[in-house]
C-alpha cells in the first residue's frame, strides 16, 4: 500500500497492490472508518502476466 498526500489540496491517493486471490476492496470499510473521506473514486488496474497451470493452458 502506498499513500500519496497533498495536504494543501486536502487530497490523498492510496494505491493497494495485491497478488493471488485477494480482494483489495475488502479493506475499504476499515479505510473509510480511519480516513472518513468525503468522496471515494476507485480505479482498478489489472497487471502482470497470465497464469498457466501445468497442462491446463493459460488465461489472462
Amino acid at each position: 500500500m502506498t499513500v500519496h498526500t497533498w495536504p494543501e489540496k486536502s487530497f490523498c491517493a492510496i494505491d493497494i497492490f495485491m497478488c493471488g486471490a485477494c480482494d483489495p476492496r475488502s479493506c475499504l470499510p476499515a479505510m473509510v472508518g480511519v480516513f472518513s473521506p468525503r468522496r471515494i473514486d476507485i480505479v482498478q488496474m489489472t497487471r502482470g502476466l497470465p497464469v498457466c497451470d501445468a497442462g491446463a493452458g493459460c488465461s489472462s
